[in-house]
This record gives structure tokens, C-alpha cells and sequence, in this order.
């Protein structure tokens, strides 16, 4: 269930989810959004997120954490550094493939 608390911020319409800024997307195909590389990261509110930085394995390594390449630390990324997070409607939310397991890196958008 989506939080009904939508704002707009600078002409963006989006909504605060655990102190970080979503917009809201309901122009993108669920495919779209899968081939540019978003993943669920939370099914509850109805977030998809994904790698926004070509070189973000660096960026974890730098925090002292001995990441490697695998699904589970880009599931780890989207989760808590991508600052490309959207929220979906709750019927794309359902479609689009969950963050975990999967092992799409950076796209190019």
C-alpha cells in the first residue's frame, strides 16, 4: 500500500519514504524500467530503485566494507546508496523483478 502523502517539490511530484525523496513515475513501461536497470526494493511502499553510478562498487568498498561484484551487494546499493529512487504505482510495483538475487549492475539511462 502507497503512502497517500504525495507533495511536489521544484515540480517534481514525490513523496518522502524513510527520510529519502522519491519521485513518482507513471509514464514508464515496466519493461522500460526493468531494461534501464530498476529492481523492487520494497514491495510495502512501492519503491524501485537502481545503480545510479558506473563506479559503485568503489563507492562501497570506500565505507571499509569488502564487497565484491556479486547480486548481493548490488542488491545492498540500490537499497542504501542509490539516490535514484522512484515510487510506482503498487501494479507496477508487483511487476517489476525484486533488487534481491538479481544481477543487473549499472545501465546507462
Amino acid at each position: 500500500m502507497q503512502p497517500d502523502y504525495i507533495i511536489e517539490v521544484n515540480g517534481v511530484e514525490g513523496q518522502w519514504v524513510n527520510g529519502e525523496w522519491a519521485k513518482l513515475v507513471k509514464d514508464k513501461t515496466v519493461k522500460k524500467l526493468q531494461e534501464i536497470g530498476y529492481r523492487v526494493v520494497t514491495r510495502k511502499y512501492c519503491l524501485i530503485s537502481r545503480i545510479d553510478k558506473r563506479d559503485w562498487l568503489q563507492i562501497i568498498l570506500n565505507d571499509d566494507l569488502l564487497a565484491d561484484d556479486s547480486a548481493n551487494w548490488k542488491d545492498y546499493y540500490r537499497r542504501n546508496y542509490s539516490k535514484d529512487l522512484i515510487c510506482v504505482p503498487e501494479s507496477v510495483a508487483r511487476k517489476i523483478l525484486n533488487s534481491s538475487g538479481e544481477n543487473v549492475g549499472y545501465v546507462e539511462k
